[in-house]
């Protein structure tokens, strides 16, 4: 983790766990204590993460049972690369890079797999 915003490398890790599959639609996440312990973090910290989670649509709470996986995780991940894709695309055509550059670059990097 990086230190500084310790609830964000959290989110992203529990994101990372959602998307590639570890946790499932509507599956109960791990209690806040036990995902405080697990990152040895303070549990307010565990809280902020899973905000900034429901924030974006992708954990939903349940005021009584804790924090759970959104239904049709799919379709979220979906449209969150497809936001991704938009600020890359709008990123590089601000620093003068055209679609076609854009292509070109995009091949280079993945024939030479550094991604």
């Amino acid at each position: 983790m990086s230190g500084i915003n310790k609830y964000n490398d959290i989110s992203e890790m529990i994101k990372s766990d959602i998307f590639n599959g570890k946790l499932k639609e509507n599956m109960a996440l791990p209690s806040i204590r036990k995902l405080a312990q697990r990152y040895k973090v303070n549990p307010a910290t565990v809280v902020r993460a899973l905000h900034m989670l429901r924030n974006q649509k992708i954990v939903y709470s349940n005021r009584t049972n804790g924090f759970y996986v959104c239904e049709d995780i799919s379709q979220v991940r979906q449209n969150l690369a497809e936001q991704v894709i938009a600020d890359f695309l709008h990123n590089m055509s601000s620093i003068g890079y055209s679609n076609s550059d854009i292509k070109r670059l995009i091949k280079e990097v993945v024939a030479l797999g550094k991604y």
